[in-house]
C-alpha cells in the first residue's frame, strides 16, 4: 500500500513538473511580449544594417559597381535578418529568461510591466537609453584629444625603444 501511494505521489510530481515549466515559459514569453523584445531586436538589426551600409560606402567603390554593391547589401541584410529572426530567437529568449528568473520573479516582473508604472517605464526606456548614449558620446568626445595624445605618446615611445 505504501509503495502504491509513493508511486502515485512520484507520478504526480513528474506529471506536474512539465506543467510548472510550461507556466514559467509562458510567463517568460509574456514578459518578452510586454517588453516588446521583438521590436528591440528588429531595431538592433536595422542599426547593424545601417552601420554596415555606412562602412560599405566608406570603401569608395566605383559608381560603375553600384549594382554589385546593392546586391551585396541585400545579401548582408538577408544574413543579418536571418540571424536575428524573431521566430528563431524567441524560443532561445524564453529558455534564457526561464533559466535566469524564478517563476515568482517572472510573475512579479510581468505584474510590474502590466502596472501603470511599468507601462510608463517601458514607454520611456528607449528615450532614456538614447539620452544616456548621447551623454556617454559627449563624454568620450571630450576625451578624444587626450586619448589621441596618449596614443601618439605611446607610439613615439615604442619607436624610441627599437
Amino acid at each position: 500500500m505504501k509503495k502504491s501511494i509513493l508511486l502515485i505521489i512520484t507520478a504526480i510530481i513528474f506529471l506536474a513538473a512539465p506543467a510548472v515549466a510550461g507556466e514559467k515559459e509562458d510567463l517568460a514569453k509574456e514578459m518578452l511580449k510586454l517588453t516588446d523584445m521583438q521590436k528591440m531586436i528588429d531595431q538592433m538589426a536595422a542599426q547593424v544594417q545601417q552601420m554596415l551600409t555606412s562602412q560599405l560606402k566608406l570603401q569608395n567603390i566605383p559608381e560603375k559597381d553600384n549594382e554589385k554593391v546593392q546586391q551585396f547589401q541585400k545579401k548582408l541584410s538577408k544574413k543579418i535578418l536571418d540571424a536575428v529572426n524573431w521566430d528563431k530567437l524567441e524560443p532561445e529568449c524564453i529558455k534564457l529568461f526561464s533559466t535566469v528568473y524564478t517563476e515568482e520573479e517572472l510573475k512579479a516582473i510581468v505584474e510590474f510591466y502590466k502596472s501603470p508604472a511599468g507601462q510608463s517605464m517601458l514607454k520611456k526606456q528607449s528615450m532614456l537609453i538614447q539620452m544616456v548614449m548621447q551623454i556617454a558620446q559627449f563624454k568620450i568626445q571630450g576625451l578624444l584629444p587626450e586619448l589621441k595624445k596618449m596614443v601618439e605618446d605611446f607610439a613615439a615611445s615604442a619607436k624610441d625603444k627599437k
